[in-house]
């Protein structure tokens, strides 16, 4: 059973929040979809993911193997990531140097909020060096050519103060020591913005919830979508968080992480679908509605302005839903019945799709026999064969003006 929860966040905030300045930090979109950091105070997470496509053909495969002198890289192994050595990438042009100048330990204590102890600092930054990772996936590089990439290792190595540089020179800073399958990568991935000032708001958990939701977030303005979805699983393997089985504990555990989203005005609202995964296992997929500072980043880091949102089926309500699957069935069995005389030809899901999303988008009002004629108009003045998204606009733009006698087609279900 599907069951539908809507949490409207702008109930919570009756006045909405005035919108910061944009701080830009441009980040690496490969390595940053996939977990490396147990952002748990306590108990060991085993990070391991294996996905395969269609085919039962291995696509992703990543594993974490924390060093066991220095320990799994937590929440401060993690702000030192993203919050310091990102930055310091970014601050760099394309080839990224095999070298970096990262900083004092004392500088990047007080850049993380510990004061001036700065053990914990060296012990991190270890912590983030000395992590194995085994990886095999593909990825699309700066042209959006497809690169296969292998690596058995460590990200980079690390030269404290004092400690000897690979050119002979004594380091009066950290410094770190990229590995090339890293390095390599770096250097040939595509970056995408993020807000830095924002970030630094964000406890490990809140920043870890923004990068990877930005990605949706910033996909569904592109596309025009009204949300962005987000399964819950894949966000707890992601993250990663432990993962609940039970609403209430979903619920509960996502509140933290969405507080800071929601008070920004970053989401607007939040849907929750109850389904069940493929592992059997209760799931959900959590719809995310963008607000004004989701939409002020787009609008920003892409110098223009966003499109109006096409509806969705979730805001249409399940009555309209009914109606707009209805039609769209009619609709391409009435094609292909006055293009070959078949009654019962399947549809195509991207056909099925195209139908669906005009119907929603122009509205149930016109009804279907005026698009009926206008499928017969079409095929007898154009030798129209196959099902087009023009042809679908066409259809939709015309109907609402077309005269003449339409009792022939009128009660006609195909």
């Amino acid at each position: 059973m599907v069951q539908m929860t809507t949490y409207r966040t702008n109930q919570r905030n009756a006045q909405k929040p005035t919108l910061a300045p944009l701080s830009v930090i441009r980040t690496e979109t490969v390595f940053s979809k996939l977990p490396i950091h147990t952002l748990s105070k306590k108990g060991s997470v085993d990070i391991h993911i294996t996905r395969e496509n269609k085919k039962g053909k291995l696509e992703t495969y990543w594993r974490v193997s924390p060093n066991r002198d220095f320990g799994e890289p937590r929440q401060l192994a993690f702000k030192i990531d993203k919050l310091i050595i990102n930055q310091r990438i970014d601050e760099l042009s394309v080839p990224i140097p095999l070298i970096i100048r990262i900083g004092s330990l004392r500088d990047i204590a007080r850049e993380c909020g510990c004061g001036g102890d700065t053990n914990i600092i060296k012990r991190a930054f270890s912590q983030n060096a000395s992590v194995f990772i085994t990886a095999k996936f593909t990825y699309a590089d700066i042209n959006r050519q497809e690169k296969q990439f292998e690596m058995q290792g460590t990200r980079y190595s690390l030269v404290f103060t004092g400690e000897e540089l690979p050119s002979g020179e004594t380091a009066e800073v950290v410094y770190i020591i990229f590995n090339e399958p890293y390095l390599r990568l770096l250097n040939s991935v595509e970056k995408r913005p993020l807000d830095f000032e924002y970030m630094k708001q964000l406890t490990p958990g809140q920043l870890r919830w923004y990068e990877l939701a930005s990605f949706k977030i910033f996909a569904s303005f592109k596309y025009r979508r009204a949300h962005a979805k987000f399964l819950y699983s894949e966000y707890c393997l992601s993250a990663p968080q432990k993962r609940h089985y039970n609403y209430d504990a979903v619920k509960k555990q996502l509140y933290k992480i969405h507080r800071p989203h929601i008070q920004s005005d970053y989401i607007s609202k939040i849907q929750y679908k109850t389904i069940i995964g493929q592992d059997g296992k209760p799931d959900w997929i959590i719809y995310y509605y963008p607000g004004e500072k989701a939409l002020a980043e787009y609008e920003r880091f892409t110098k223009k302005k966003a499109l109006p949102q096409i509806p969705d089926q979730l805001e249409l309500g399940a009555t309209n839903t009914s109606a707009i699957m209805d039609e769209a069935k009619q609709l391409i069995a009435y094609f292909h019945y006055r293009l070959h005389g078949l009654k019962d030809v399947a549809h195509t899901a991207k056909a099925y799709g195209q139908a669906q999303q005009l119907i929603a988008n122009y509205g149930l009002e016109l009804g279907c026999p005026n698009r009926f004629l206008v499928v017969d108009r079409f095929l007898d003045s154009r030798g129209q064969s196959r099902l087009s998204s023009a042809w679908w606009r066409s259809i939709f733009k015309e109907s609402a003006a077309i005269p003449g006698d339409l009792s022939h087609i009128e009660n006609k279900r195909f």
